[in-house]
């Protein structure tokens, strides 16, 4: 069956899924740091491999039959790779992450929680939004993460992030939402584009996951402010579910046709 029907037909069983508890009623009486364990297999980190083609210095040489100074400029391949984080929200195997680690991305490679490689196809690279959803074959069942609306959280609330760079890799950062941002007219009352917390991300971390202090998520992490400890940013849930929902419309419409 065609990769783009099944989704379709998946995600019409199931529902929206993302937005079902994944974990199991004992939870409520988890600690934090136990509820966010449930939600590790979720997280997962990817490796992008860039291919670009540069100029490299030339050579002269004298032209035997004209005596003139030839100069011959080269170019070469080269490759660079670039990291990041991602989640699993569905478990056919669809991944959010940020835009901004995988656009142009020759090869996409995303590590599971028990260090599987498997390679990655990207749905659909919303670089205004910088998000970006993954497909991966699911090399086994996959654990997808719980996602709840955005809009439930407040200013100051308490959050978590697990850490992908080799600084911090599978280790939780804890801090609070200290502000939100708003493209526009900061007064309506649109959602946040987005979250500003006081924790300190580093290279790698990039779409990786917010949690509250349910475990749930809430946001993706994007970027640190330049130069500043403990200031980040992330996506707001919200953001992430309306891209996901307009994807499988498009999806559903392609199907369609």
């Amino acid at each position: 069956m065609p990769f783009h029907k099944f989704f379709l037909l998946a995600f019409v069983l199931a529902g929206a899924a993302f937005l079902i508890p994944a974990h199991h009623d004992a939870q409520a009486q988890d600690s934090i740091i136990e509820r966010i364990h449930y939600a590790m297999p979720s997280i997962v980190e990817i490796n992008v491999k860039n291919a670009i083609v540069v100029r490299v210095p030339g050579s002269t040489f004298i032209d035997k039959d004209t005596g003139r100074l030839v100069e011959m400029s080269g170019v070469k391949a080269a490759e660079y790779n670039r990291d990041g984080s991602g989640v699993i929200i569905d478990p056919a195997g669809i991944i959010v992450t940020n835009a901004h680690t995988v656009t142009d991305g020759a090869r996409i490679t995303v590590r599971l929680i028990d260090e599987t490689q498997v390679l990655a196809q990207p749905l659909k690279v919303l670089p205004e939004q910088d998000l970006a959803f993954l497909k991966i074959d699911p090399p086994y069942p996959l654990t997808r993460v719980e996602m709840i609306p955005s809009s439930s959280v407040n200013f100051d609330d308490e959050v978590v992030t697990v850490g992908s760079s080799p600084f911090l890799r599978q280790t939780l950062s804890g801090g609070r939402i200290t502000g939100v941002a708003k493209h526009g007219n900061p007064y309506t009352s649109t959602p946040p584009d987005l979250f500003q917390l006081n924790i300190n991300i580093y290279p790698g971390d990039s779409g990786g996951p917010l949690f509250n202090n349910k475990g749930q998520l809430i946001g993706l992490m994007v970027a640190k402010q330049a130069e500043e400890d403990r200031l980040c940013f992330a996506i707001p849930s919200d953001k992430i579910i309306q891209a996901y929902v307009q994807l499988i419309e498009e999806y559903r419409t392609k199907n369609d046709e």
